[in-house]
């Protein structure tokens, strides 16, 4: 294929993808702003009564206190629901329901010994 030809192919295929992603982009846009003009001031200077840098240090604070979970999380990645049936139509049903129920047990496993061995500093 030739170098126009191909150069042609990849900015048509990017242009598609970038209007099949702009209807989401333009709906997040949407409900951030409805979500920022509907938020009374009131509630958010009784959330966020400290100053910018105090709010957003009290805020990774507490994004932070799910450590554990996040830990939980990133074991278990590699349980992926589309790739199920896929997993079952090569492995097995059976074979495929004792490794997930492995990944997840090791996952939750995992979350305890993190919250044990690395506990979140306030």
């Amino acid at each position: 294929m030739p170098r126009k030809n191909r150069l042609t192919s990849g900015l048509i295929k990017s242009t598609r993808t970038f209007i099949n992603i702009l209807p989401i982009i333009i709906g997040m846009l949407l409900a951030t702003s409805l979500v920022i003009t509907l938020f009374p001031d009131e509630i958010a200077t009784a959330l966020f009564p400290h100053g910018d840098l105090a709010n957003a240090l009290s805020g990774a604070a507490l994004g932070s206190l799910a450590a554990g979970l996040a830990a939980a999380f990133l074991y278990s990645r590699a349980l992926k629901l589309p790739l199920l049936p896929l997993m079952i139509y090569y492995f097995g049903a059976g074979y495929t329901s004792v490794l997930c129920l492995y990944l997840l047990a090791f996952a939750v496993i995992n979350d305890i010994l993190v919250e044990k061995l690395a506990p979140v500093r306030a």
